[in-house]
């Protein structure tokens, strides 16, 4: 089983020096998922983002995590499009028999499989993750009691 931890930090864009966001990066076996991606898309040699994934933000996060189970769930956004969805990962999320699975992870700008040639990046690949739903289910936790603090 793979580890699961959700860590808020402060993010500065480089567009607006004033603005800072409270995101969320997502860690599995002590790496940011954002990492994982990122050496992913490399190695597939994939090129031309319009801009560095940053993680979510916290309330998004958990409004996509909380009972979404068996559904499409949008785990990463990018730099240039934190306010839409235009370039983001998203991934297929299940809980069955107390296991949490992410899996079939895609970046749907790219991952149409309408597109073809060089325009098509394929994710087929790349790792699938399952934690303890009982870890996976304190991490969220957190992120919500986060998100409530905040709200005060």
């Amino acid at each position: 089983m793979n580890n699961i931890e959700f860590k808020i930090y402060n993010f500065q864009p480089t567009w607006d020096r004033g603005k800072s966001f409270e995101l969320v990066a997502i860690y599995i076996d002590g790496k940011n998922l954002v990492e994982i991606v990122e050496d992913f898309e490399k190695r597939k040699g994939y090129e031309n983002t319009p801009g560095s994934y940053v993680g979510s933000f916290p309330e998004a996060l958990v409004r996509e995590l909380e009972g979404n189970h068996g559904r499409e769930v949008e785990v990463l956004i990018s730099a240039g499009s934190l306010f839409t969805d235009d370039w983001s990962i998203k991934m297929d999320f299940d809980i069955q028999n107390n296991t949490v699975t992410w899996c079939n992870f895609r970046q749907p700008w790219k991952s149409n499989p309408d597109k073809i040639g060089s325009d098509f990046w394929d994710y087929s690949d790349f790792p699938k993750f399952e934690f303890s739903e009982k870890q996976f289910r304190l991490e969220l936790k957190k992120l919500e009691d986060f998100c409530k603090k905040s709200k005060t």
